[in-house]
């Protein structure tokens, strides 16, 4: 490296550096959550129930299983969850509901997209103390219970879109809870859980950084050039 180089080499850096060290804390980045379990555990997941259920990690994937008509969920995450997306693959789809749960409270307060496996439909089904007498939106979906199905949620403000293979399906609107845990649910049914991807501006994970990992990862890079 040449004079000219190196001077140019430390007053980048320095920009760089001073730059990064104003720059908020992870809670101030959007932050990604990934888990593909093939690591073997459900390791950052806990189970709530209304009935005994099992959840295992089989082949890969997330498995949960209910034989009642009620509510078992595995959650992750905050209470202070601010979320902006929730995607996930499922297969090995058995019995009569699943859902995508976020904004979780407790077992009778969260918002939630469900999968109508009998009636191949996606129905919108918050629970504010109980549930209501007819679901807020539903859509009719492309299901084959011999393939894997991608379904996403997309949160801006208090309007939930859900998407089934990335097709937008319907949205609803729901102002009772403005953050919380996020969660997969089964009722009266069985379904395999892979390749989670939660984002939000508050939300740690895989993908998340801090300011000063960024200032570590960066000095690396001009240091070896």
């Amino acid at each position: 490296m040449n004079a000219n180089s190196s001077t140019i080499f430390h007053c980048c850096l320095s920009v760089i550096v001073a730059t990064l060290l104003f720059l908020p804390t992870t809670a101030g980045w959007t932050g990604t959550f990934t888990d593909d379990f093939n690591d073997g555990n459900a390791d950052g997941w806990t189970i709530v129930e209304n009935a005994a259920s099992e959840w295992k990690v089989i082949n890969g994937g997330y498995h949960g299983s209910i034989a009642d008509g009620t509510e078992s969920i595995a959650l992750t995450g905050e209470v202070d969850w601010d979320v902006e997306s929730i995607e996930v693959k499922i297969r090995d789809v058995q019995g009569e509901w699943l859902a995508l749960i976020w904004r979780y409270q407790d077992l009778n307060n969260f918002d939630s997209w469900w999968f109508n496996i009998a009636g191949g439909a996606l129905e919108a089904w918050p629970k504010v103390s109980a549930y209501e007498g007819a679901a807020r939106a539903s859509g009719a979906v492309p299901f084959d219970p011999a393939k894997e199905f991608t379904f996403k949620v997309v949160i801006k403000g208090n309007d939930f879109d859900a998407f089934f293979d990335g097709q937008k399906i319907g949205t609803y609107t729901n102002d009772a809870f403005a953050a919380g845990q996020v969660g997969f649910l089964v009722w009266a049914g069985s379904a395999t859980f892979d390749d989670v991807v939660i984002t939000g501006p508050n939300i740690s994970g895989a993908a998340a950084v801090s300011a000063s990992g960024k200032i570590t990862t960066v000095w690396g890079k001009l240091k070896a050039q």
